[in-house]
């Protein structure tokens, strides 16, 4: 895992096999956090964003559809469980839930 901190952000990343990565970087100050996994060559790329540090998405974007907490969330109640899912898996692999 790879850790950098620029100022007031944290960025941790850690490979996903050969072809990818996941980025997460976590505002120290304002707890606002987003997670970024890709793979190397663009065919895959899925952004969580956590605006309160709760654990909780309030926003992403996967599968080239992107999802608001505030406006989607009873459309898509399903997808949301998903990425919440998701989000929680990869916070556990950088050590932080």
């Amino acid at each position: 895992m790879l850790i950098i901190q620029l100022g007031q952000k944290k960025v941790m990343t850690k490979m996903n096999g050969i072809i990818g990565k996941t980025t997460l970087t976590i505002d120290t100050l304002s707890k606002f956090s987003y997670l970024q996994k890709q793979s190397y060559f663009g065919f895959e790329y899925d952004l969580f964003i956590d605006e309160n540090s709760d654990g909780i998405v309030d926003f992403f974007y996967y599968n080239g559809k992107s999802f608001d907490k505030d406006k989607n969330t009873q459309a898509y109640s399903e997808v949301f469980q998903k990425a919440n899912v998701d989000f929680q898996k990869q916070l556990n692999r950088f050590n932080l839930e």
